[in-house]
């Protein structure tokens, strides 16, 4: 039996285990929570997570699924609005809830607040959030002095979305960059309200840590930014777990779209950012925390499908996960490979004298290679063009249809693809489809207006709607669509859909190689890519390269019919050079083999099994009745699959990962590295090299053609023209009969030992300097009491530590220095980032914030003692009118005092040059407020310190 059938009773069983303890409703009073946010607690993204109350609706459900009685639920948020508005405009709800009649004299149990999602970022304003969320919670415990406060913090934008994208990106570091500053800013939210209230008073609900421990796993909704149900669904167990301090494993799963697992595996991802474990019970063979009667057991043994292939009781050659007997096998019914001229054989349907198709075309005279799937090396295949110069400049497309083919019920089509388009950009689209009548042209509502059938469209380039993340009605760069009889197609929802999108960068990388040029990174021109439409118990799946694009039940009214291959332009520009068209090769039909079928239908063609299994598995049809039960069937071939399918030797690479640090400049490097086979034989294997950023061969390293196997080969690299920075790349070993073997190589290219730098940034945690070309080491209030491991400009470790005195330091961080120093003044030429300039560290002679800091004093150790030391030193506090002069004296072997007017300063750095270490091989750094200071809590501060070290 799947685990999928009867999961809802287990679950049922595990709730009433786990939450025992809460089942006693009648000695727990229910609890009165206020949710406080926008969009992001209303479940916007979701029509159904809506229709459900949102995040505190689903809250709700939970709590009485775990046996707590119905908690009385106000959700006072409102769409698009900060903390900042509900504190000027939505207090009165405190005191007078709509959502529940309350009881005279009523107080709240919890407060969770929501801020806007990029106002703790340094794009937002993170000191206003801070101030805002303290402002409210405090009006709150007004009335309700017993009232906790839960800080839902919210999540980092999808992958791929504009904000990590955009030129600059707002978000160098990506998705970790922008949860981390949510995750600071939240932290220290908590840490004032516990100021301002006691200990313990407020706590972080971590929702966006457990977004990002699913790896942003289809979370978001179609925007990249909102919550789907999957995404309410986990946010609502977070702050479910937080609030009832119980794991979240055992609950319902509440939101009709998720399945059962779905549902399971948020629970344990929940569970264990909240600190609970593995809440669930039973075996769990593979420990990822989910009980192997939740998982995947295809061959109903009684193990999960991992574990019967991690143990060997199963094969999975081609390692997508499913053990190869449960694989459903194809029988190829119906095949064209355009070898010879088949176009009497086919009908096609073109809107016009630009649309053509050309069979039998001989590729090759285009530098194109055989498709993935020929065999002999034949180049010939199906060449479409639309919208040539040869008819009008309108939209226009091209159909073509197999005559006398239909299929119905459980098939599908495959095809290999090449598409091209002319250098300045394209609109034209390849696409596929099943169950048509064959008469029609089918393309998009801009080409056509009587379509039929199930069918889908990929863009070559990207070009169509660039950037758009944005589901409207137009044309994307993959779509899908329902035939409409008289009518335009509709245009199917996908959950994505444009070539930036985080599914299709990762799927189609950009190469090089194309007579025309390189491909565009996310699009699948100028490339050979293997299509597929399955249609399978009434849901079509459409897939490239392996990859899901589309699936959804059919329910278009059209399930039978014949295949389609076309292509079509949506925009009038014509084709004038002939670089835009589509080559379609090795199209084929087949049908699974199921229980009841006959020997005989294994005769009717070639059977499609993964490409590791060797021909010689099981005659022309690759298998036969092997438990002689009348029926050839998935049993037959998990017999002979275990039975008979060879161990294929494999290479491998040692070392798997080689460093090298070499100073800028002409200097080179060279280690070694050995392939090894599991056989213990030795032939010749080939090596190539790319470079992980550029996927083409790197200019920086070097390998030898060939290798014998066992022998070292030298791995050189060459840091001739490089700047300072990291670079990666990844060595392949290739032999005849052998799974290839990959390694790694990593060059630290490190500035030149007479001008080693390194950048320190002190200030606020919630404005680091990361992500810059030259690395930052970063100071901040959490970590200025530890002992700092300094890292120079090109991110090596220098072995020089700066600690700070546990009793002699800094008070905090501010964050109102200047982020745009004036041009032409010393502070502008360091060209620092503003994350750098516009924080700083601060002490102060009078008390400040409950305590007094007179003076901040911290080490640098580890120094070259043949060396000598130069300091850059910048401090910048604007819109203040006193005087706030900073004293720093730097002590070596000598003691030098400069001193910098902090206030207003968007122009000067102070410098000590030639500082030698003293007898300790250590410089001491002290900080105190200067004689002009005239503030009258004697502030003082350090924002940066640049330090370089001059050789002997």
């Amino acid at each position: 039996m799947n685990c999928k059938t009867h999961i809802s009773a287990t679950v049922a069983v595990l709730v009433c285990g786990l939450f025992a303890v809460n089942a006693l409703a009648g000695s727990e009073e229910p609890r009165k929570i206020l949710f406080y946010g926008n969009s992001f607690t209303i479940g916007i993204g979701s029509a159904e997570a809506q229709s459900a109350g949102g995040v505190p609706g689903v809250f709700g459900q939970l709590a009485v699924a775990a046996g707590h009685p119905a908690p009385n639920v106000e959700n006072a948020a409102v769409s698009g609005q900060t903390l900042t508005w509900h504190l000027a405009n939505n207090t009165d709800v405190i005191t007078n809830p709509v959502d529940f009649v309350p009881t005279s004299g009523f107080q709240w149990d919890h407060i969770v607040l929501q801020g806007f999602s990029t106002r703790p970022t340094h794009i937002g304003n993170l000191a206003q959030f801070r101030a805002d969320l303290v402002g409210l919670f405090t009006v709150a415990r007004n009335h309700s002095p017993g009232a906790s406060a839960v800080l839902f913090e919210t999540w980092a934008r999808e992958p791929g979305h504009s904000v990590y994208t955009g030129d600059p990106p707002s978000f160098p570091g990506g998705p970790a960059q922008m949860q981390q500053e949510l995750r600071d800013g939240y932290e220290l939210a908590r840490q004032d309200v516990d100021a301002a209230f006691g200990a313990g008073t407020a706590a972080v609900a971590p929702v966006g840590d457990a977004w990002e421990a699913t790896g942003w796993d289809n979370l978001h909704s179609t925007d990249m930014y909102h919550a789907g149900s999957r995404g309410t669904y986990l946010t609502a167990l977070v702050i479910f777990g937080t609030v009832y301090q119980s794991p979240t494993f055992g609950s319902p799963k509440v939101l009709a779209s998720l399945s059962e697992q779905e549902a399971v595996e948020l629970q344990v991802t929940a569970d264990l950012i909240l600190g609970y474990g593995c809440g669930a019970a039973g075996l769990d063979c593979n420990s990822n925390c989910i009980p192997d009667s939740f998982e995947d057991d295809c061959n109903d043994n009684g193990a999960p499908d991992d574990c019967d292939i991690a143990e060997g009781t199963s094969i999975d050659c081609n390692t997508n996960g499913t053990p190869d007997e449960c694989e459903r096998i194809y029988l190829q019914v119906w095949g064209d490979d355009f070898d010879t001229d088949t176009s009497a054989a086919w009908n096609t349907v073109a809107k016009d004298a630009g649309d053509t198709a050309a069979f039998h075309f001989d590729y090759s005279a285009r530098s194109i290679p055989a498709a993935p799937n020929s065999t002999g090396g034949s180049t010939r295949g199906l060449m479409m063009e639309a919208n040539t110069n040869a008819g009008p400049a309108d939209a226009s497309g091209i159909s073509a249809y197999p005559i006398g083919e239909s299929f119905a019920g459980n098939f599908k089509l495959t095809w290999d693809m090449y598409i091209s388009w002319d250098s300045g950009g394209s609109t034209e689209h390849a696409c596929a489809g099943i169950n048509h009548d064959g008469t029609r042209l089918n393309a998009s509502a801009d080409v056509g207006s009587d379509t039929d059938g199930v069918y889908f469209a990929a863009a070559s380039d990207g070009d169509v709607s660039p950037g758009s993340t944005s589901l409207d009605g137009s044309i994307k760069d993959y779509n899908a669509y329902w035939g409409n009889n008289a009518v335009a197609p509709t245009r199917r929802a996908l959950a994505q859909w444009d070539n930036g999108q985080s599914l299709f960068s990762g799927l189609f990388p950009s190469v090089a190689g194309d007579p025309v040029g390189a491909s565009v990174s996310g699009s699948p021109g100028r490339q050979w890519v293997t299509g597929e439409i399955e249609q399978f118990d009434g849901v079509v799946t459409w897939r490239l390269n392996g990859a899901v694009i589309s699936q959804e039940a059919n329910a278009s009214g059209f399930d039978a019919g014949t295949i389609m291959l076309g292509f079509f332009d949506h925009f009038s520009g014509q084709n004038t050079t002939g670089n835009s068209f589509v080559i379609y090769d090795n199209v084929r039909v087949s049908v699974p083999l199921d229980d009841g079928g006959a020997i005989a239908e294994c005769a009717s063609g070639p059977c499609e099994l993964p490409p590791c299994y060797p021909a010689s598995i099981g005659l022309d049809c690759c298998f036969v009745d092997d438990d002689s039960d009348g029926d050839v069937d998935l049993v037959d071939f998990q017999s002979l699959q275990l039975r008979t399918l060879p161990a294929v030797p494999e290479l491998s690479i040692a070392p798997s990962l080689v460093q090298f640090s070499i100073e800028a400049g002409a200097n080179q490097d060279a280690q070694d590295m050995t392939v090894s086979t599991s056989d213990g034989s030795s032939p010749v294997v080939s090596l190539s090299v790319i470079d992980d950023d550029t996927s083409l061969p790197p200019t920086w390293l070097s390998v030898p053609a060939t290798a014998p196997a066992s022998a070292p080969f030298a791995v050189t690299a060459d840091a001739t023209g490089l700047a300072v920075g990291m670079y990666s790349a990844t060595v392949t070993a290739t032999s005849a009969g052998f799974v290839d073997a990959v390694g790694s190589v990593e060059l630290a290219v490190t500035p030149a030992s007479a001008d080693a730098t390194i950048l320190v940034d002190f200030g606020s945690s919630a404005s680091q300097t990361v992500g810059e070309v030259l690395y930052w080491n970063n100071i901040h209030a959490s970590n200025f009491t530890s002992s700092i491991a300094l890292h120079n400009v090109a991110d090596v470790d220098t072995g020089i530590t700066l600690a700070m005195s546990p009793t002699l330091r800094f008070n905090g961080s501010n964050t109102s220095g200047t982020t745009a120093p004036a041009g032409g003044s010393d502070l502008a030429l360091r060209d620092y980032p503003a994350t750098a300039t516009q924080d700083s560290l601060f002490g102060n002679d009078v008390t400040f914030a409950g305590g007094v800091y007179p003076t901040a004093e911290m080490t640098l150790t580890g120094l070259n003692p043949s060396a000598t030391y130069d300091f850059v030193i910048s401090a910048s506090r604007m819109g203040v009118g006193d005087n706030r002069t900073t004293d720093y004296q730097i002590s070596g072997a000598a003691t030098t005092t400069v001193s910098l007017n902090a206030a207003g300063n968007d122009s000067n750095v102070v410098t000590v040059t030639g500082v030698a270490p003293n007898a300790q091989n250590a410089i001491v750094i002290t900080v105190t407020k200067g004689a002009a200071n005239t503030n009258a809590n004697g502030f003082y501060y350090l924002g940066t310190l640049e330090l370089t070290e001059n050789g002997p």
